[in-house]
């Protein structure tokens, strides 16, 4: 009895170029099974981060609530952001028409938080939160809930 006979079937029983396929496809089906399973996250170390928020046009209660000594929560996650290490209010400037003007009643206000974060070389993040330039974020404290532009992107060393 032949290996391959006539027909191309091994041992009369299995077609030759089907085994091949079939093969070929366990052979990739393990190459992505082993990438997924071995994949690592990128390197990082956990560090205090700071980053500056930035809310404009704001009420003066609004600056009242966010002071120095408030904890900050992602509004979403209900993840723990940190501690506003900083708050400065100046009067907002206001475009209307092509004209601009100091509000007397609006404030554009800066804040700093502070907190525990993960550097990494894809970025950095607070409470498992990415923080990238210029996003709108939703956050929170206990007493208030506001939508600021992150300004400062913390450094990725």
């Amino acid at each position: 009895m032949a290996i391959i006979d006539q027909k191309g079937r091994l041992f009369g029983k299995i077609n030759v170029l089907d085994l091949a396929i079939l093969l070929v496809i366990l052979a990739v089906a393990g190459l992505f099974g082993y990438k997924s399973l071995t994949k690592t996250a990128p390197a990082g170390i956990t560090k205090v981060v700071e980053a500056q928020f930035l809310l404009n046009q704001v009420s003066k209660p609004t600056v009242d609530f966010l002071r120095p000594g408030v904890q900050v929560f992602d509004s979403k996650s209900n993840a723990y952001m940190g501690k506003i290490t900083a708050a400065e209010s100046k009067p907002a400037l206001i475009i209307n028409g092509g004209r601009e003007f100091i509000s007397e009643y609006k404030l554009d206000l800066t804040i700093t938080v502070e907190g525990e974060g993960r550097v990494t070389p894809n970025g950095t993040s607070m409470g498992g939160i990415d923080l990238k330039g210029g996003r709108l974020y939703e956050l929170r404290t206990a007493e208030w809930a506001f939508q600021p532009v992150l300004v400062s992107v913390p450094k990725v060393e």
